[in-house]
């Protein structure tokens, strides 16, 4: 994540938008809840994200996530479902959209570890009435998650959701929004965690870098 000062992280939190995490998939392919997976330091995947987004944001908001999952309490966390289980990622950010909770967010999938400070710093840069996501700049991919997104952006989330293609893809092609190029070797700090030989390789590299608890 890299060292953050105190008055850094204070700053942070006085600009940043809320964060969320998105925790609500079924994760088939990981076989058990994705968010309550142990990685290489002890800590669960949704432990990490949320140790990384409240470094500089005021709040985090835990979309769909099971009842039964532990997480750290506090005014700074807060919980509320899906409204629509079942529809995908989308569906979560419509329930976060539409909490009031705050006018905009940085939304994070729970399969995701390795996002930086810096990389959520460069997320929230640029105007904060339009989306923002990632572009890799190696091949022009965009990446859907992490992303900058406006409550007012609601109406089309639902739009979108009412139709045959209920994609975080068919959202970025409705909308306008800015693009945020990543270098190759940025790439794999959106690394999604979705197979249990995924996350079997991921604690394999970091215990081999010296991350180990």
């Amino acid at each position: 994540m890299g060292l953050v000062t105190a008055n850094q992280q204070v700053s942070d939190q006085a600009s940043f938008p809320s964060g969320a995490i998105l925790a609500g998939g079924q994760s088939a392919r990981m076989g058990k809840p994705k968010a309550a997976v142990r990685l290489w330091d002890g800590r669960t995947m949704i432990e990490h994200l949320l140790d990384t987004l409240l470094t500089v944001c005021p709040r985090v908001v835990v979309v769909g996530a099971d009842s039964s999952l532990s997480l750290q309490a506090g005014a700074r966390v807060v919980r509320i479902p899906d409204r629509k289980g079942g529809l995908g990622p989308l569906s979560g950010i419509e329930a976060l959209l539409a909490s009031g909770l705050d006018n905009r967010y940085i939304v994070a999938a729970c399969d995701q570890p390795l996002l930086s400070v810096m990389l959520l710093r460069r997320l929230v840069e640029g105007d904060a009435q339009r989306p923002h996501f990632f572009r890799a700049a190696r091949i022009s991919s965009v990446l859907p998650l992490p992303a900058h997104l406006p409550a007012s952006l609601l109406e089309d989330v639902q739009r979108i959701l009412a139709s045959p293609d209920r994609s975080l893809r068919a959202l970025m092609a409705a909308v306008s929004p800015q693009w945020i190029e990543i270098a190759v070797e940025e790439e794999k700090l959106l690394t999604s965690v979705n197979t249990p030989s995924e996350l079997a390789e991921l604690n394999r590299r970091m215990r081999e870098r010296g991350h180990a608890h």
